[in-house]
């Protein structure tokens, strides 16, 4: 069954709980490795979904991650955080080329691996010592292009 399909399923409604999270003062707090076509595409989505706080995008360019943050719609003040801890702090973002440093923060809830690198991705993985979406963004990629969508 497709992840939309079991939200519906369930009846959850991930919409009304990043709500509730921003409304508590609680985003759900991501790290995001890889700043390419994928993650550029997170980073759209990032920036307009109320409830989240893209805390740190990690790419071994950090001059392409930044570029990339500017053609996603982000405003360079949204993204100029001097550490992970700033980050947190002020709700701003980190662009940094130390993808260890995001995955190993306790703070950061999730990490979205959009490396593309299957080996960087499984190392990445194992860092982690826990869920990755990887998994998640490729199949749903794969029900994209499936259904006509590329």
């Amino acid at each position: 069954m497709s992840p939309s399909g079991l939200c519906f399923r369930f009846g959850m409604n991930l919409h009304g709980k990043l709500l509730e999270r921003d409304a508590a003062g609680r985003p759900v707090t991501v790290g995001l490795v890889g700043a390419g076509k994928f993650g550029t595409m997170f980073m759209a989505q990032a920036r307009l979904t109320q409830g989240m706080h893209l805390v740190g995008v990690a790419d071994l360019d950090v001059c392409r991650a930044r570029s990339q943050l500017r053609t996603a719609g982000w405003p360079d003040e949204m993204y100029a955080a001097s550490s992970l801890a700033n980050a947190h702090k002020k709700r701003s973002t980190l662009v940094t080329d130390n993808a260890a440093a995001l995955i190993s923060d306790p703070n950061i809830e999730v990490i979205v691996e959009a490396t593309g690198v299957p080996a960087l991705s499984a190392e990445n993985r194992r860092l982690a010592g826990r869920d990755v979406c990887r998994e998640l963004a490729c199949q749903c990629s794969q029900e994209a292009k499936h259904a006509g969508h590329r």
